[in-house]
């Protein structure tokens, strides 16, 4: 059997002879034509130079063997010693031919489509919110550092408001020339110790003084300075003793008591008055440096808080802003407060040579 030509859905390029042309083919007593003969449409042969002899499209040997037998049966058809055996139309292609074979599912290239629609869009959505997410990541950080900025801003701004308010203390090396700024103390600056503090015995006296007061008499204890509390409050202790028990006085002499550390005891306080300067005492403040200053000056400390004590007195309306401030020696026959203290106290605002 001599088989020279064979169609199974081959697609390429050269001349096509219909099934017209057979007739001249039929000279041969057996040939047989059978176009019902099943041909997988999407078997793959691919004509090359290694498959393919010639531009005939000659079928390889083995598919010649297969087909070249003494008995083959394809379906119901069988063949025998036949020559020139044709199935369906007959095709002649020139040069070389090449069959794709393409297997496509439509439920499969659909659910192609929407996994790739799908992963589009996810791909869309993730690259959405990984944009959206590096913008906030930038803003967060852009508000961070705008609102620590501000925050450094206010902290410097309450700063230099701190500093420009509050006034410094104007005074030289030398004591002498001390010159105090009631401003600069803003009423937490000195403590004041209260009677109850100090464990003062009870005033025996109901009398009052009558406020605000327009005298401010400066005196000195004449005793031993302190300046640790416990020392200070001891010698406080003292004085009251001495005043009750020796000279008969219904309390401590004086309305305050100003200690070498800065700390300043209530004796009678602002508004009962003392007995110190006969004359004066029911309309004066006195106020007593813890020791002896005729021939030595205070502390500074313990001139600046007799300063703030009486300005806190003007603040509080307990003593008049225009009142006069004396040494105890201007008023009686005594040495207090010391003439050192007295040299000093003369050039304080406030100090008068007048009096009424």
């Amino acid at each position: 059997m001599d088989i020279t030509k064979f169609e199974a859905g081959i697609s390429g390029t050269g001349t096509r002879y219909s099934s017209a042309d057979k007739d001249n083919d039929q000279k041969q007593d057996t040939n047989i034509v059978a176009s019902n003969l099943l041909v997988d449409p999407f078997q793959t042969i691919q004509h090359n130079e290694d498959a393919t002899t010639s531009y005939e499209g000659k079928l390889s040997h083995k598919m010649q063997s297969n087909i070249v037998s003494s008995q083959t049966q394809f379906g119901s058809i069988a063949l025998n010693n036949s020559k020139n055996v044709m199935f369906g139309d007959k095709a002649i292609y020139q040069g070389p031919v090449t069959i794709n074979q393409y297997l496509l599912n439509k439920q499969a290239a659909e659910n192609k489509g929407e996994s790739g629609s799908a992963k589009s869009k996810s791909q869309k959505i993730f690259k959405c919110f990984k944009n959206g997410s590096k913008k906030r990541q930038r803003l967060k950080t852009k508000f961070v550092v705008i609102g620590v900025a501000l925050m450094s801003a206010i902290c410097i701004l309450v700063v230099i408001i701190i500093c420009t308010v509050t006034p410094q203390p104007q005074h030289t090396n030398n004591p002498s020339t001390f010159i105090f700024t009631a401003s600069l103390h803003n009423g937490t600056d000195f403590d004041i110790i209260h009677r109850d503090e100090w464990l003062a015995q009870p005033a025996k006296s109901a009398a009052t003084l009558k406020v605000p007061v327009s005298t401010v008499i400066i005196a000195h204890t004449a005793g031993g300075q302190c300046f640790n509390k416990s020392d200070c409050t001891y010698i406080v202790q003292n004085i009251q003793n001495y005043h009750i028990n020796d000279r008969g006085f219904t309390d401590i002499a004086y309305n305050f008591l100003v200690a070498g550390n800065g700390l300043i005891y209530e004796g009678r306080g602002w508004e009962k008055p003392g007995v110190h300067t006969p004359g004066f005492n029911n309309k004066s403040i006195c106020i007593a440096f813890l020791g002896k200053f005729s021939n030595v000056e205070p502390p500074e400390i313990q001139m600046n808080a007799t300063q703030f004590l009486i300005m806190d007195g003007v603040k509080n309306q307990k003593v008049t802003a225009d009142y006069k401030l004396f040494g105890q020696r201007q008023l009686i026959a005594t040495e207090s407060p010391g003439l050192s203290l007295y040299k000093l106290i003369r050039k304080w605002p406030h100090w008068s040579d007048d009096i009424d």
